[in-house]
């Protein structure tokens, strides 16, 4: 199965402080993340993902190169999508409101993903997703 996972479940897993949630949402991403390493899906994760993953470490004077064991943990399932301008374009085209949360939409759709993975749910079914949502939390119940 191709998973796309939203910025937020990454920022999740790594407990940058973003509301009074922090830490419930942090476990419900590291719960994810650890049950993934027991599967064959693929993690799609795109330019665009690690573009905001670091803008928010830059507010918190970590860089991306210190997620590296991360990284080399889930390598294998990794599936690199690359975002260019033409994926930008059909993004904006679709909403020039929610650029940032369309091009997510327009990379899984790209990436042929099964599912977004996202604390965003309600949000992106509101700019028309069609690829099924998923919290992190509901993925492995549904797959157990």
């Amino acid at each position: 199965m191709n998973l796309y996972v939203d910025s937020c479940v990454y920022i999740d897993f790594l407990g940058i402080p973003k509301s009074k949630f922090d830490e419930i949402m942090s476990n419900k991403a590291s719960k994810f993340f650890s049950y993934l390493l027991s599967t064959k899906h693929k993690l799609l994760l795109s330019g665009w993902v690690l573009k905001e993953i670091n803008k928010v470490l830059n507010t918190q004077n970590i860089t991306l190169d210190s997620l590296k064991p991360f990284f080399v943990i889930y390598d294998k399932m990794i599936v690199d999508v690359k975002y260019t301008e033409e994926d930008k374009q059909k993004a904006i085209t679709r909403s020039k409101d929610n650029f940032d949360d369309v091009l997510h939409i327009v990379l899984a759709e790209k990436a042929n993903a099964d599912y977004i993975i996202t604390q965003n749910v309600i949000h992106f079914k509101k700019l028309n997703c069609k690829i099924p949502l998923l919290r992190p939390e509901e993925f492995i119940s549904q797959s157990l």
